[in-house]
């Protein structure tokens, strides 16, 4: 499944995902999952995590914006992506990651 769907995933016996944003809110997909486990409501959790899944959507591919992320948020080196795909420039980067950073907030 995807990040997008994952609490609807769950309720058809899906038993996770496997997804590259995880990389980026990992820790709020724990929480989401913890908070399965202890069946507590996952709607508002599962809304912001659609949410920033969505806003990630904007720029396809998405892999260069998420290197790009990665870099930004957590302070390491940005990789490089490989062909076909080509980096994204460092203007749309950092308009995508002030619109980003609200949503990952949001998460915390």
């Amino acid at each position: 499944g995807t990040d997008s769907l994952l609490s609807l995933a769950w309720q058809q016996g899906a038993q996770g995902a496997i997804t590259a944003p995880a990389n980026l809110m990992g820790a709020a997909l724990r929480r989401l999952w913890d908070a399965w486990l202890d069946g507590e409501p996952l709607e508002a959790m599962q809304s912001s995590i659609s949410a920033l899944r969505l806003k990630l959507e904007e720029q396809m591919p998405f892999p260069p914006l998420l290197k790009g992320l990665l870099a930004t948020n957590f302070d390491l080196p940005r990789w490089a992506v490989r062909p076909p795909l080509l980096p994204l420039d460092e203007a749309r980067l950092q308009e995508m990651a002030a619109q980003v950073r609200p949503l990952l907030d949001d998460l915390s």
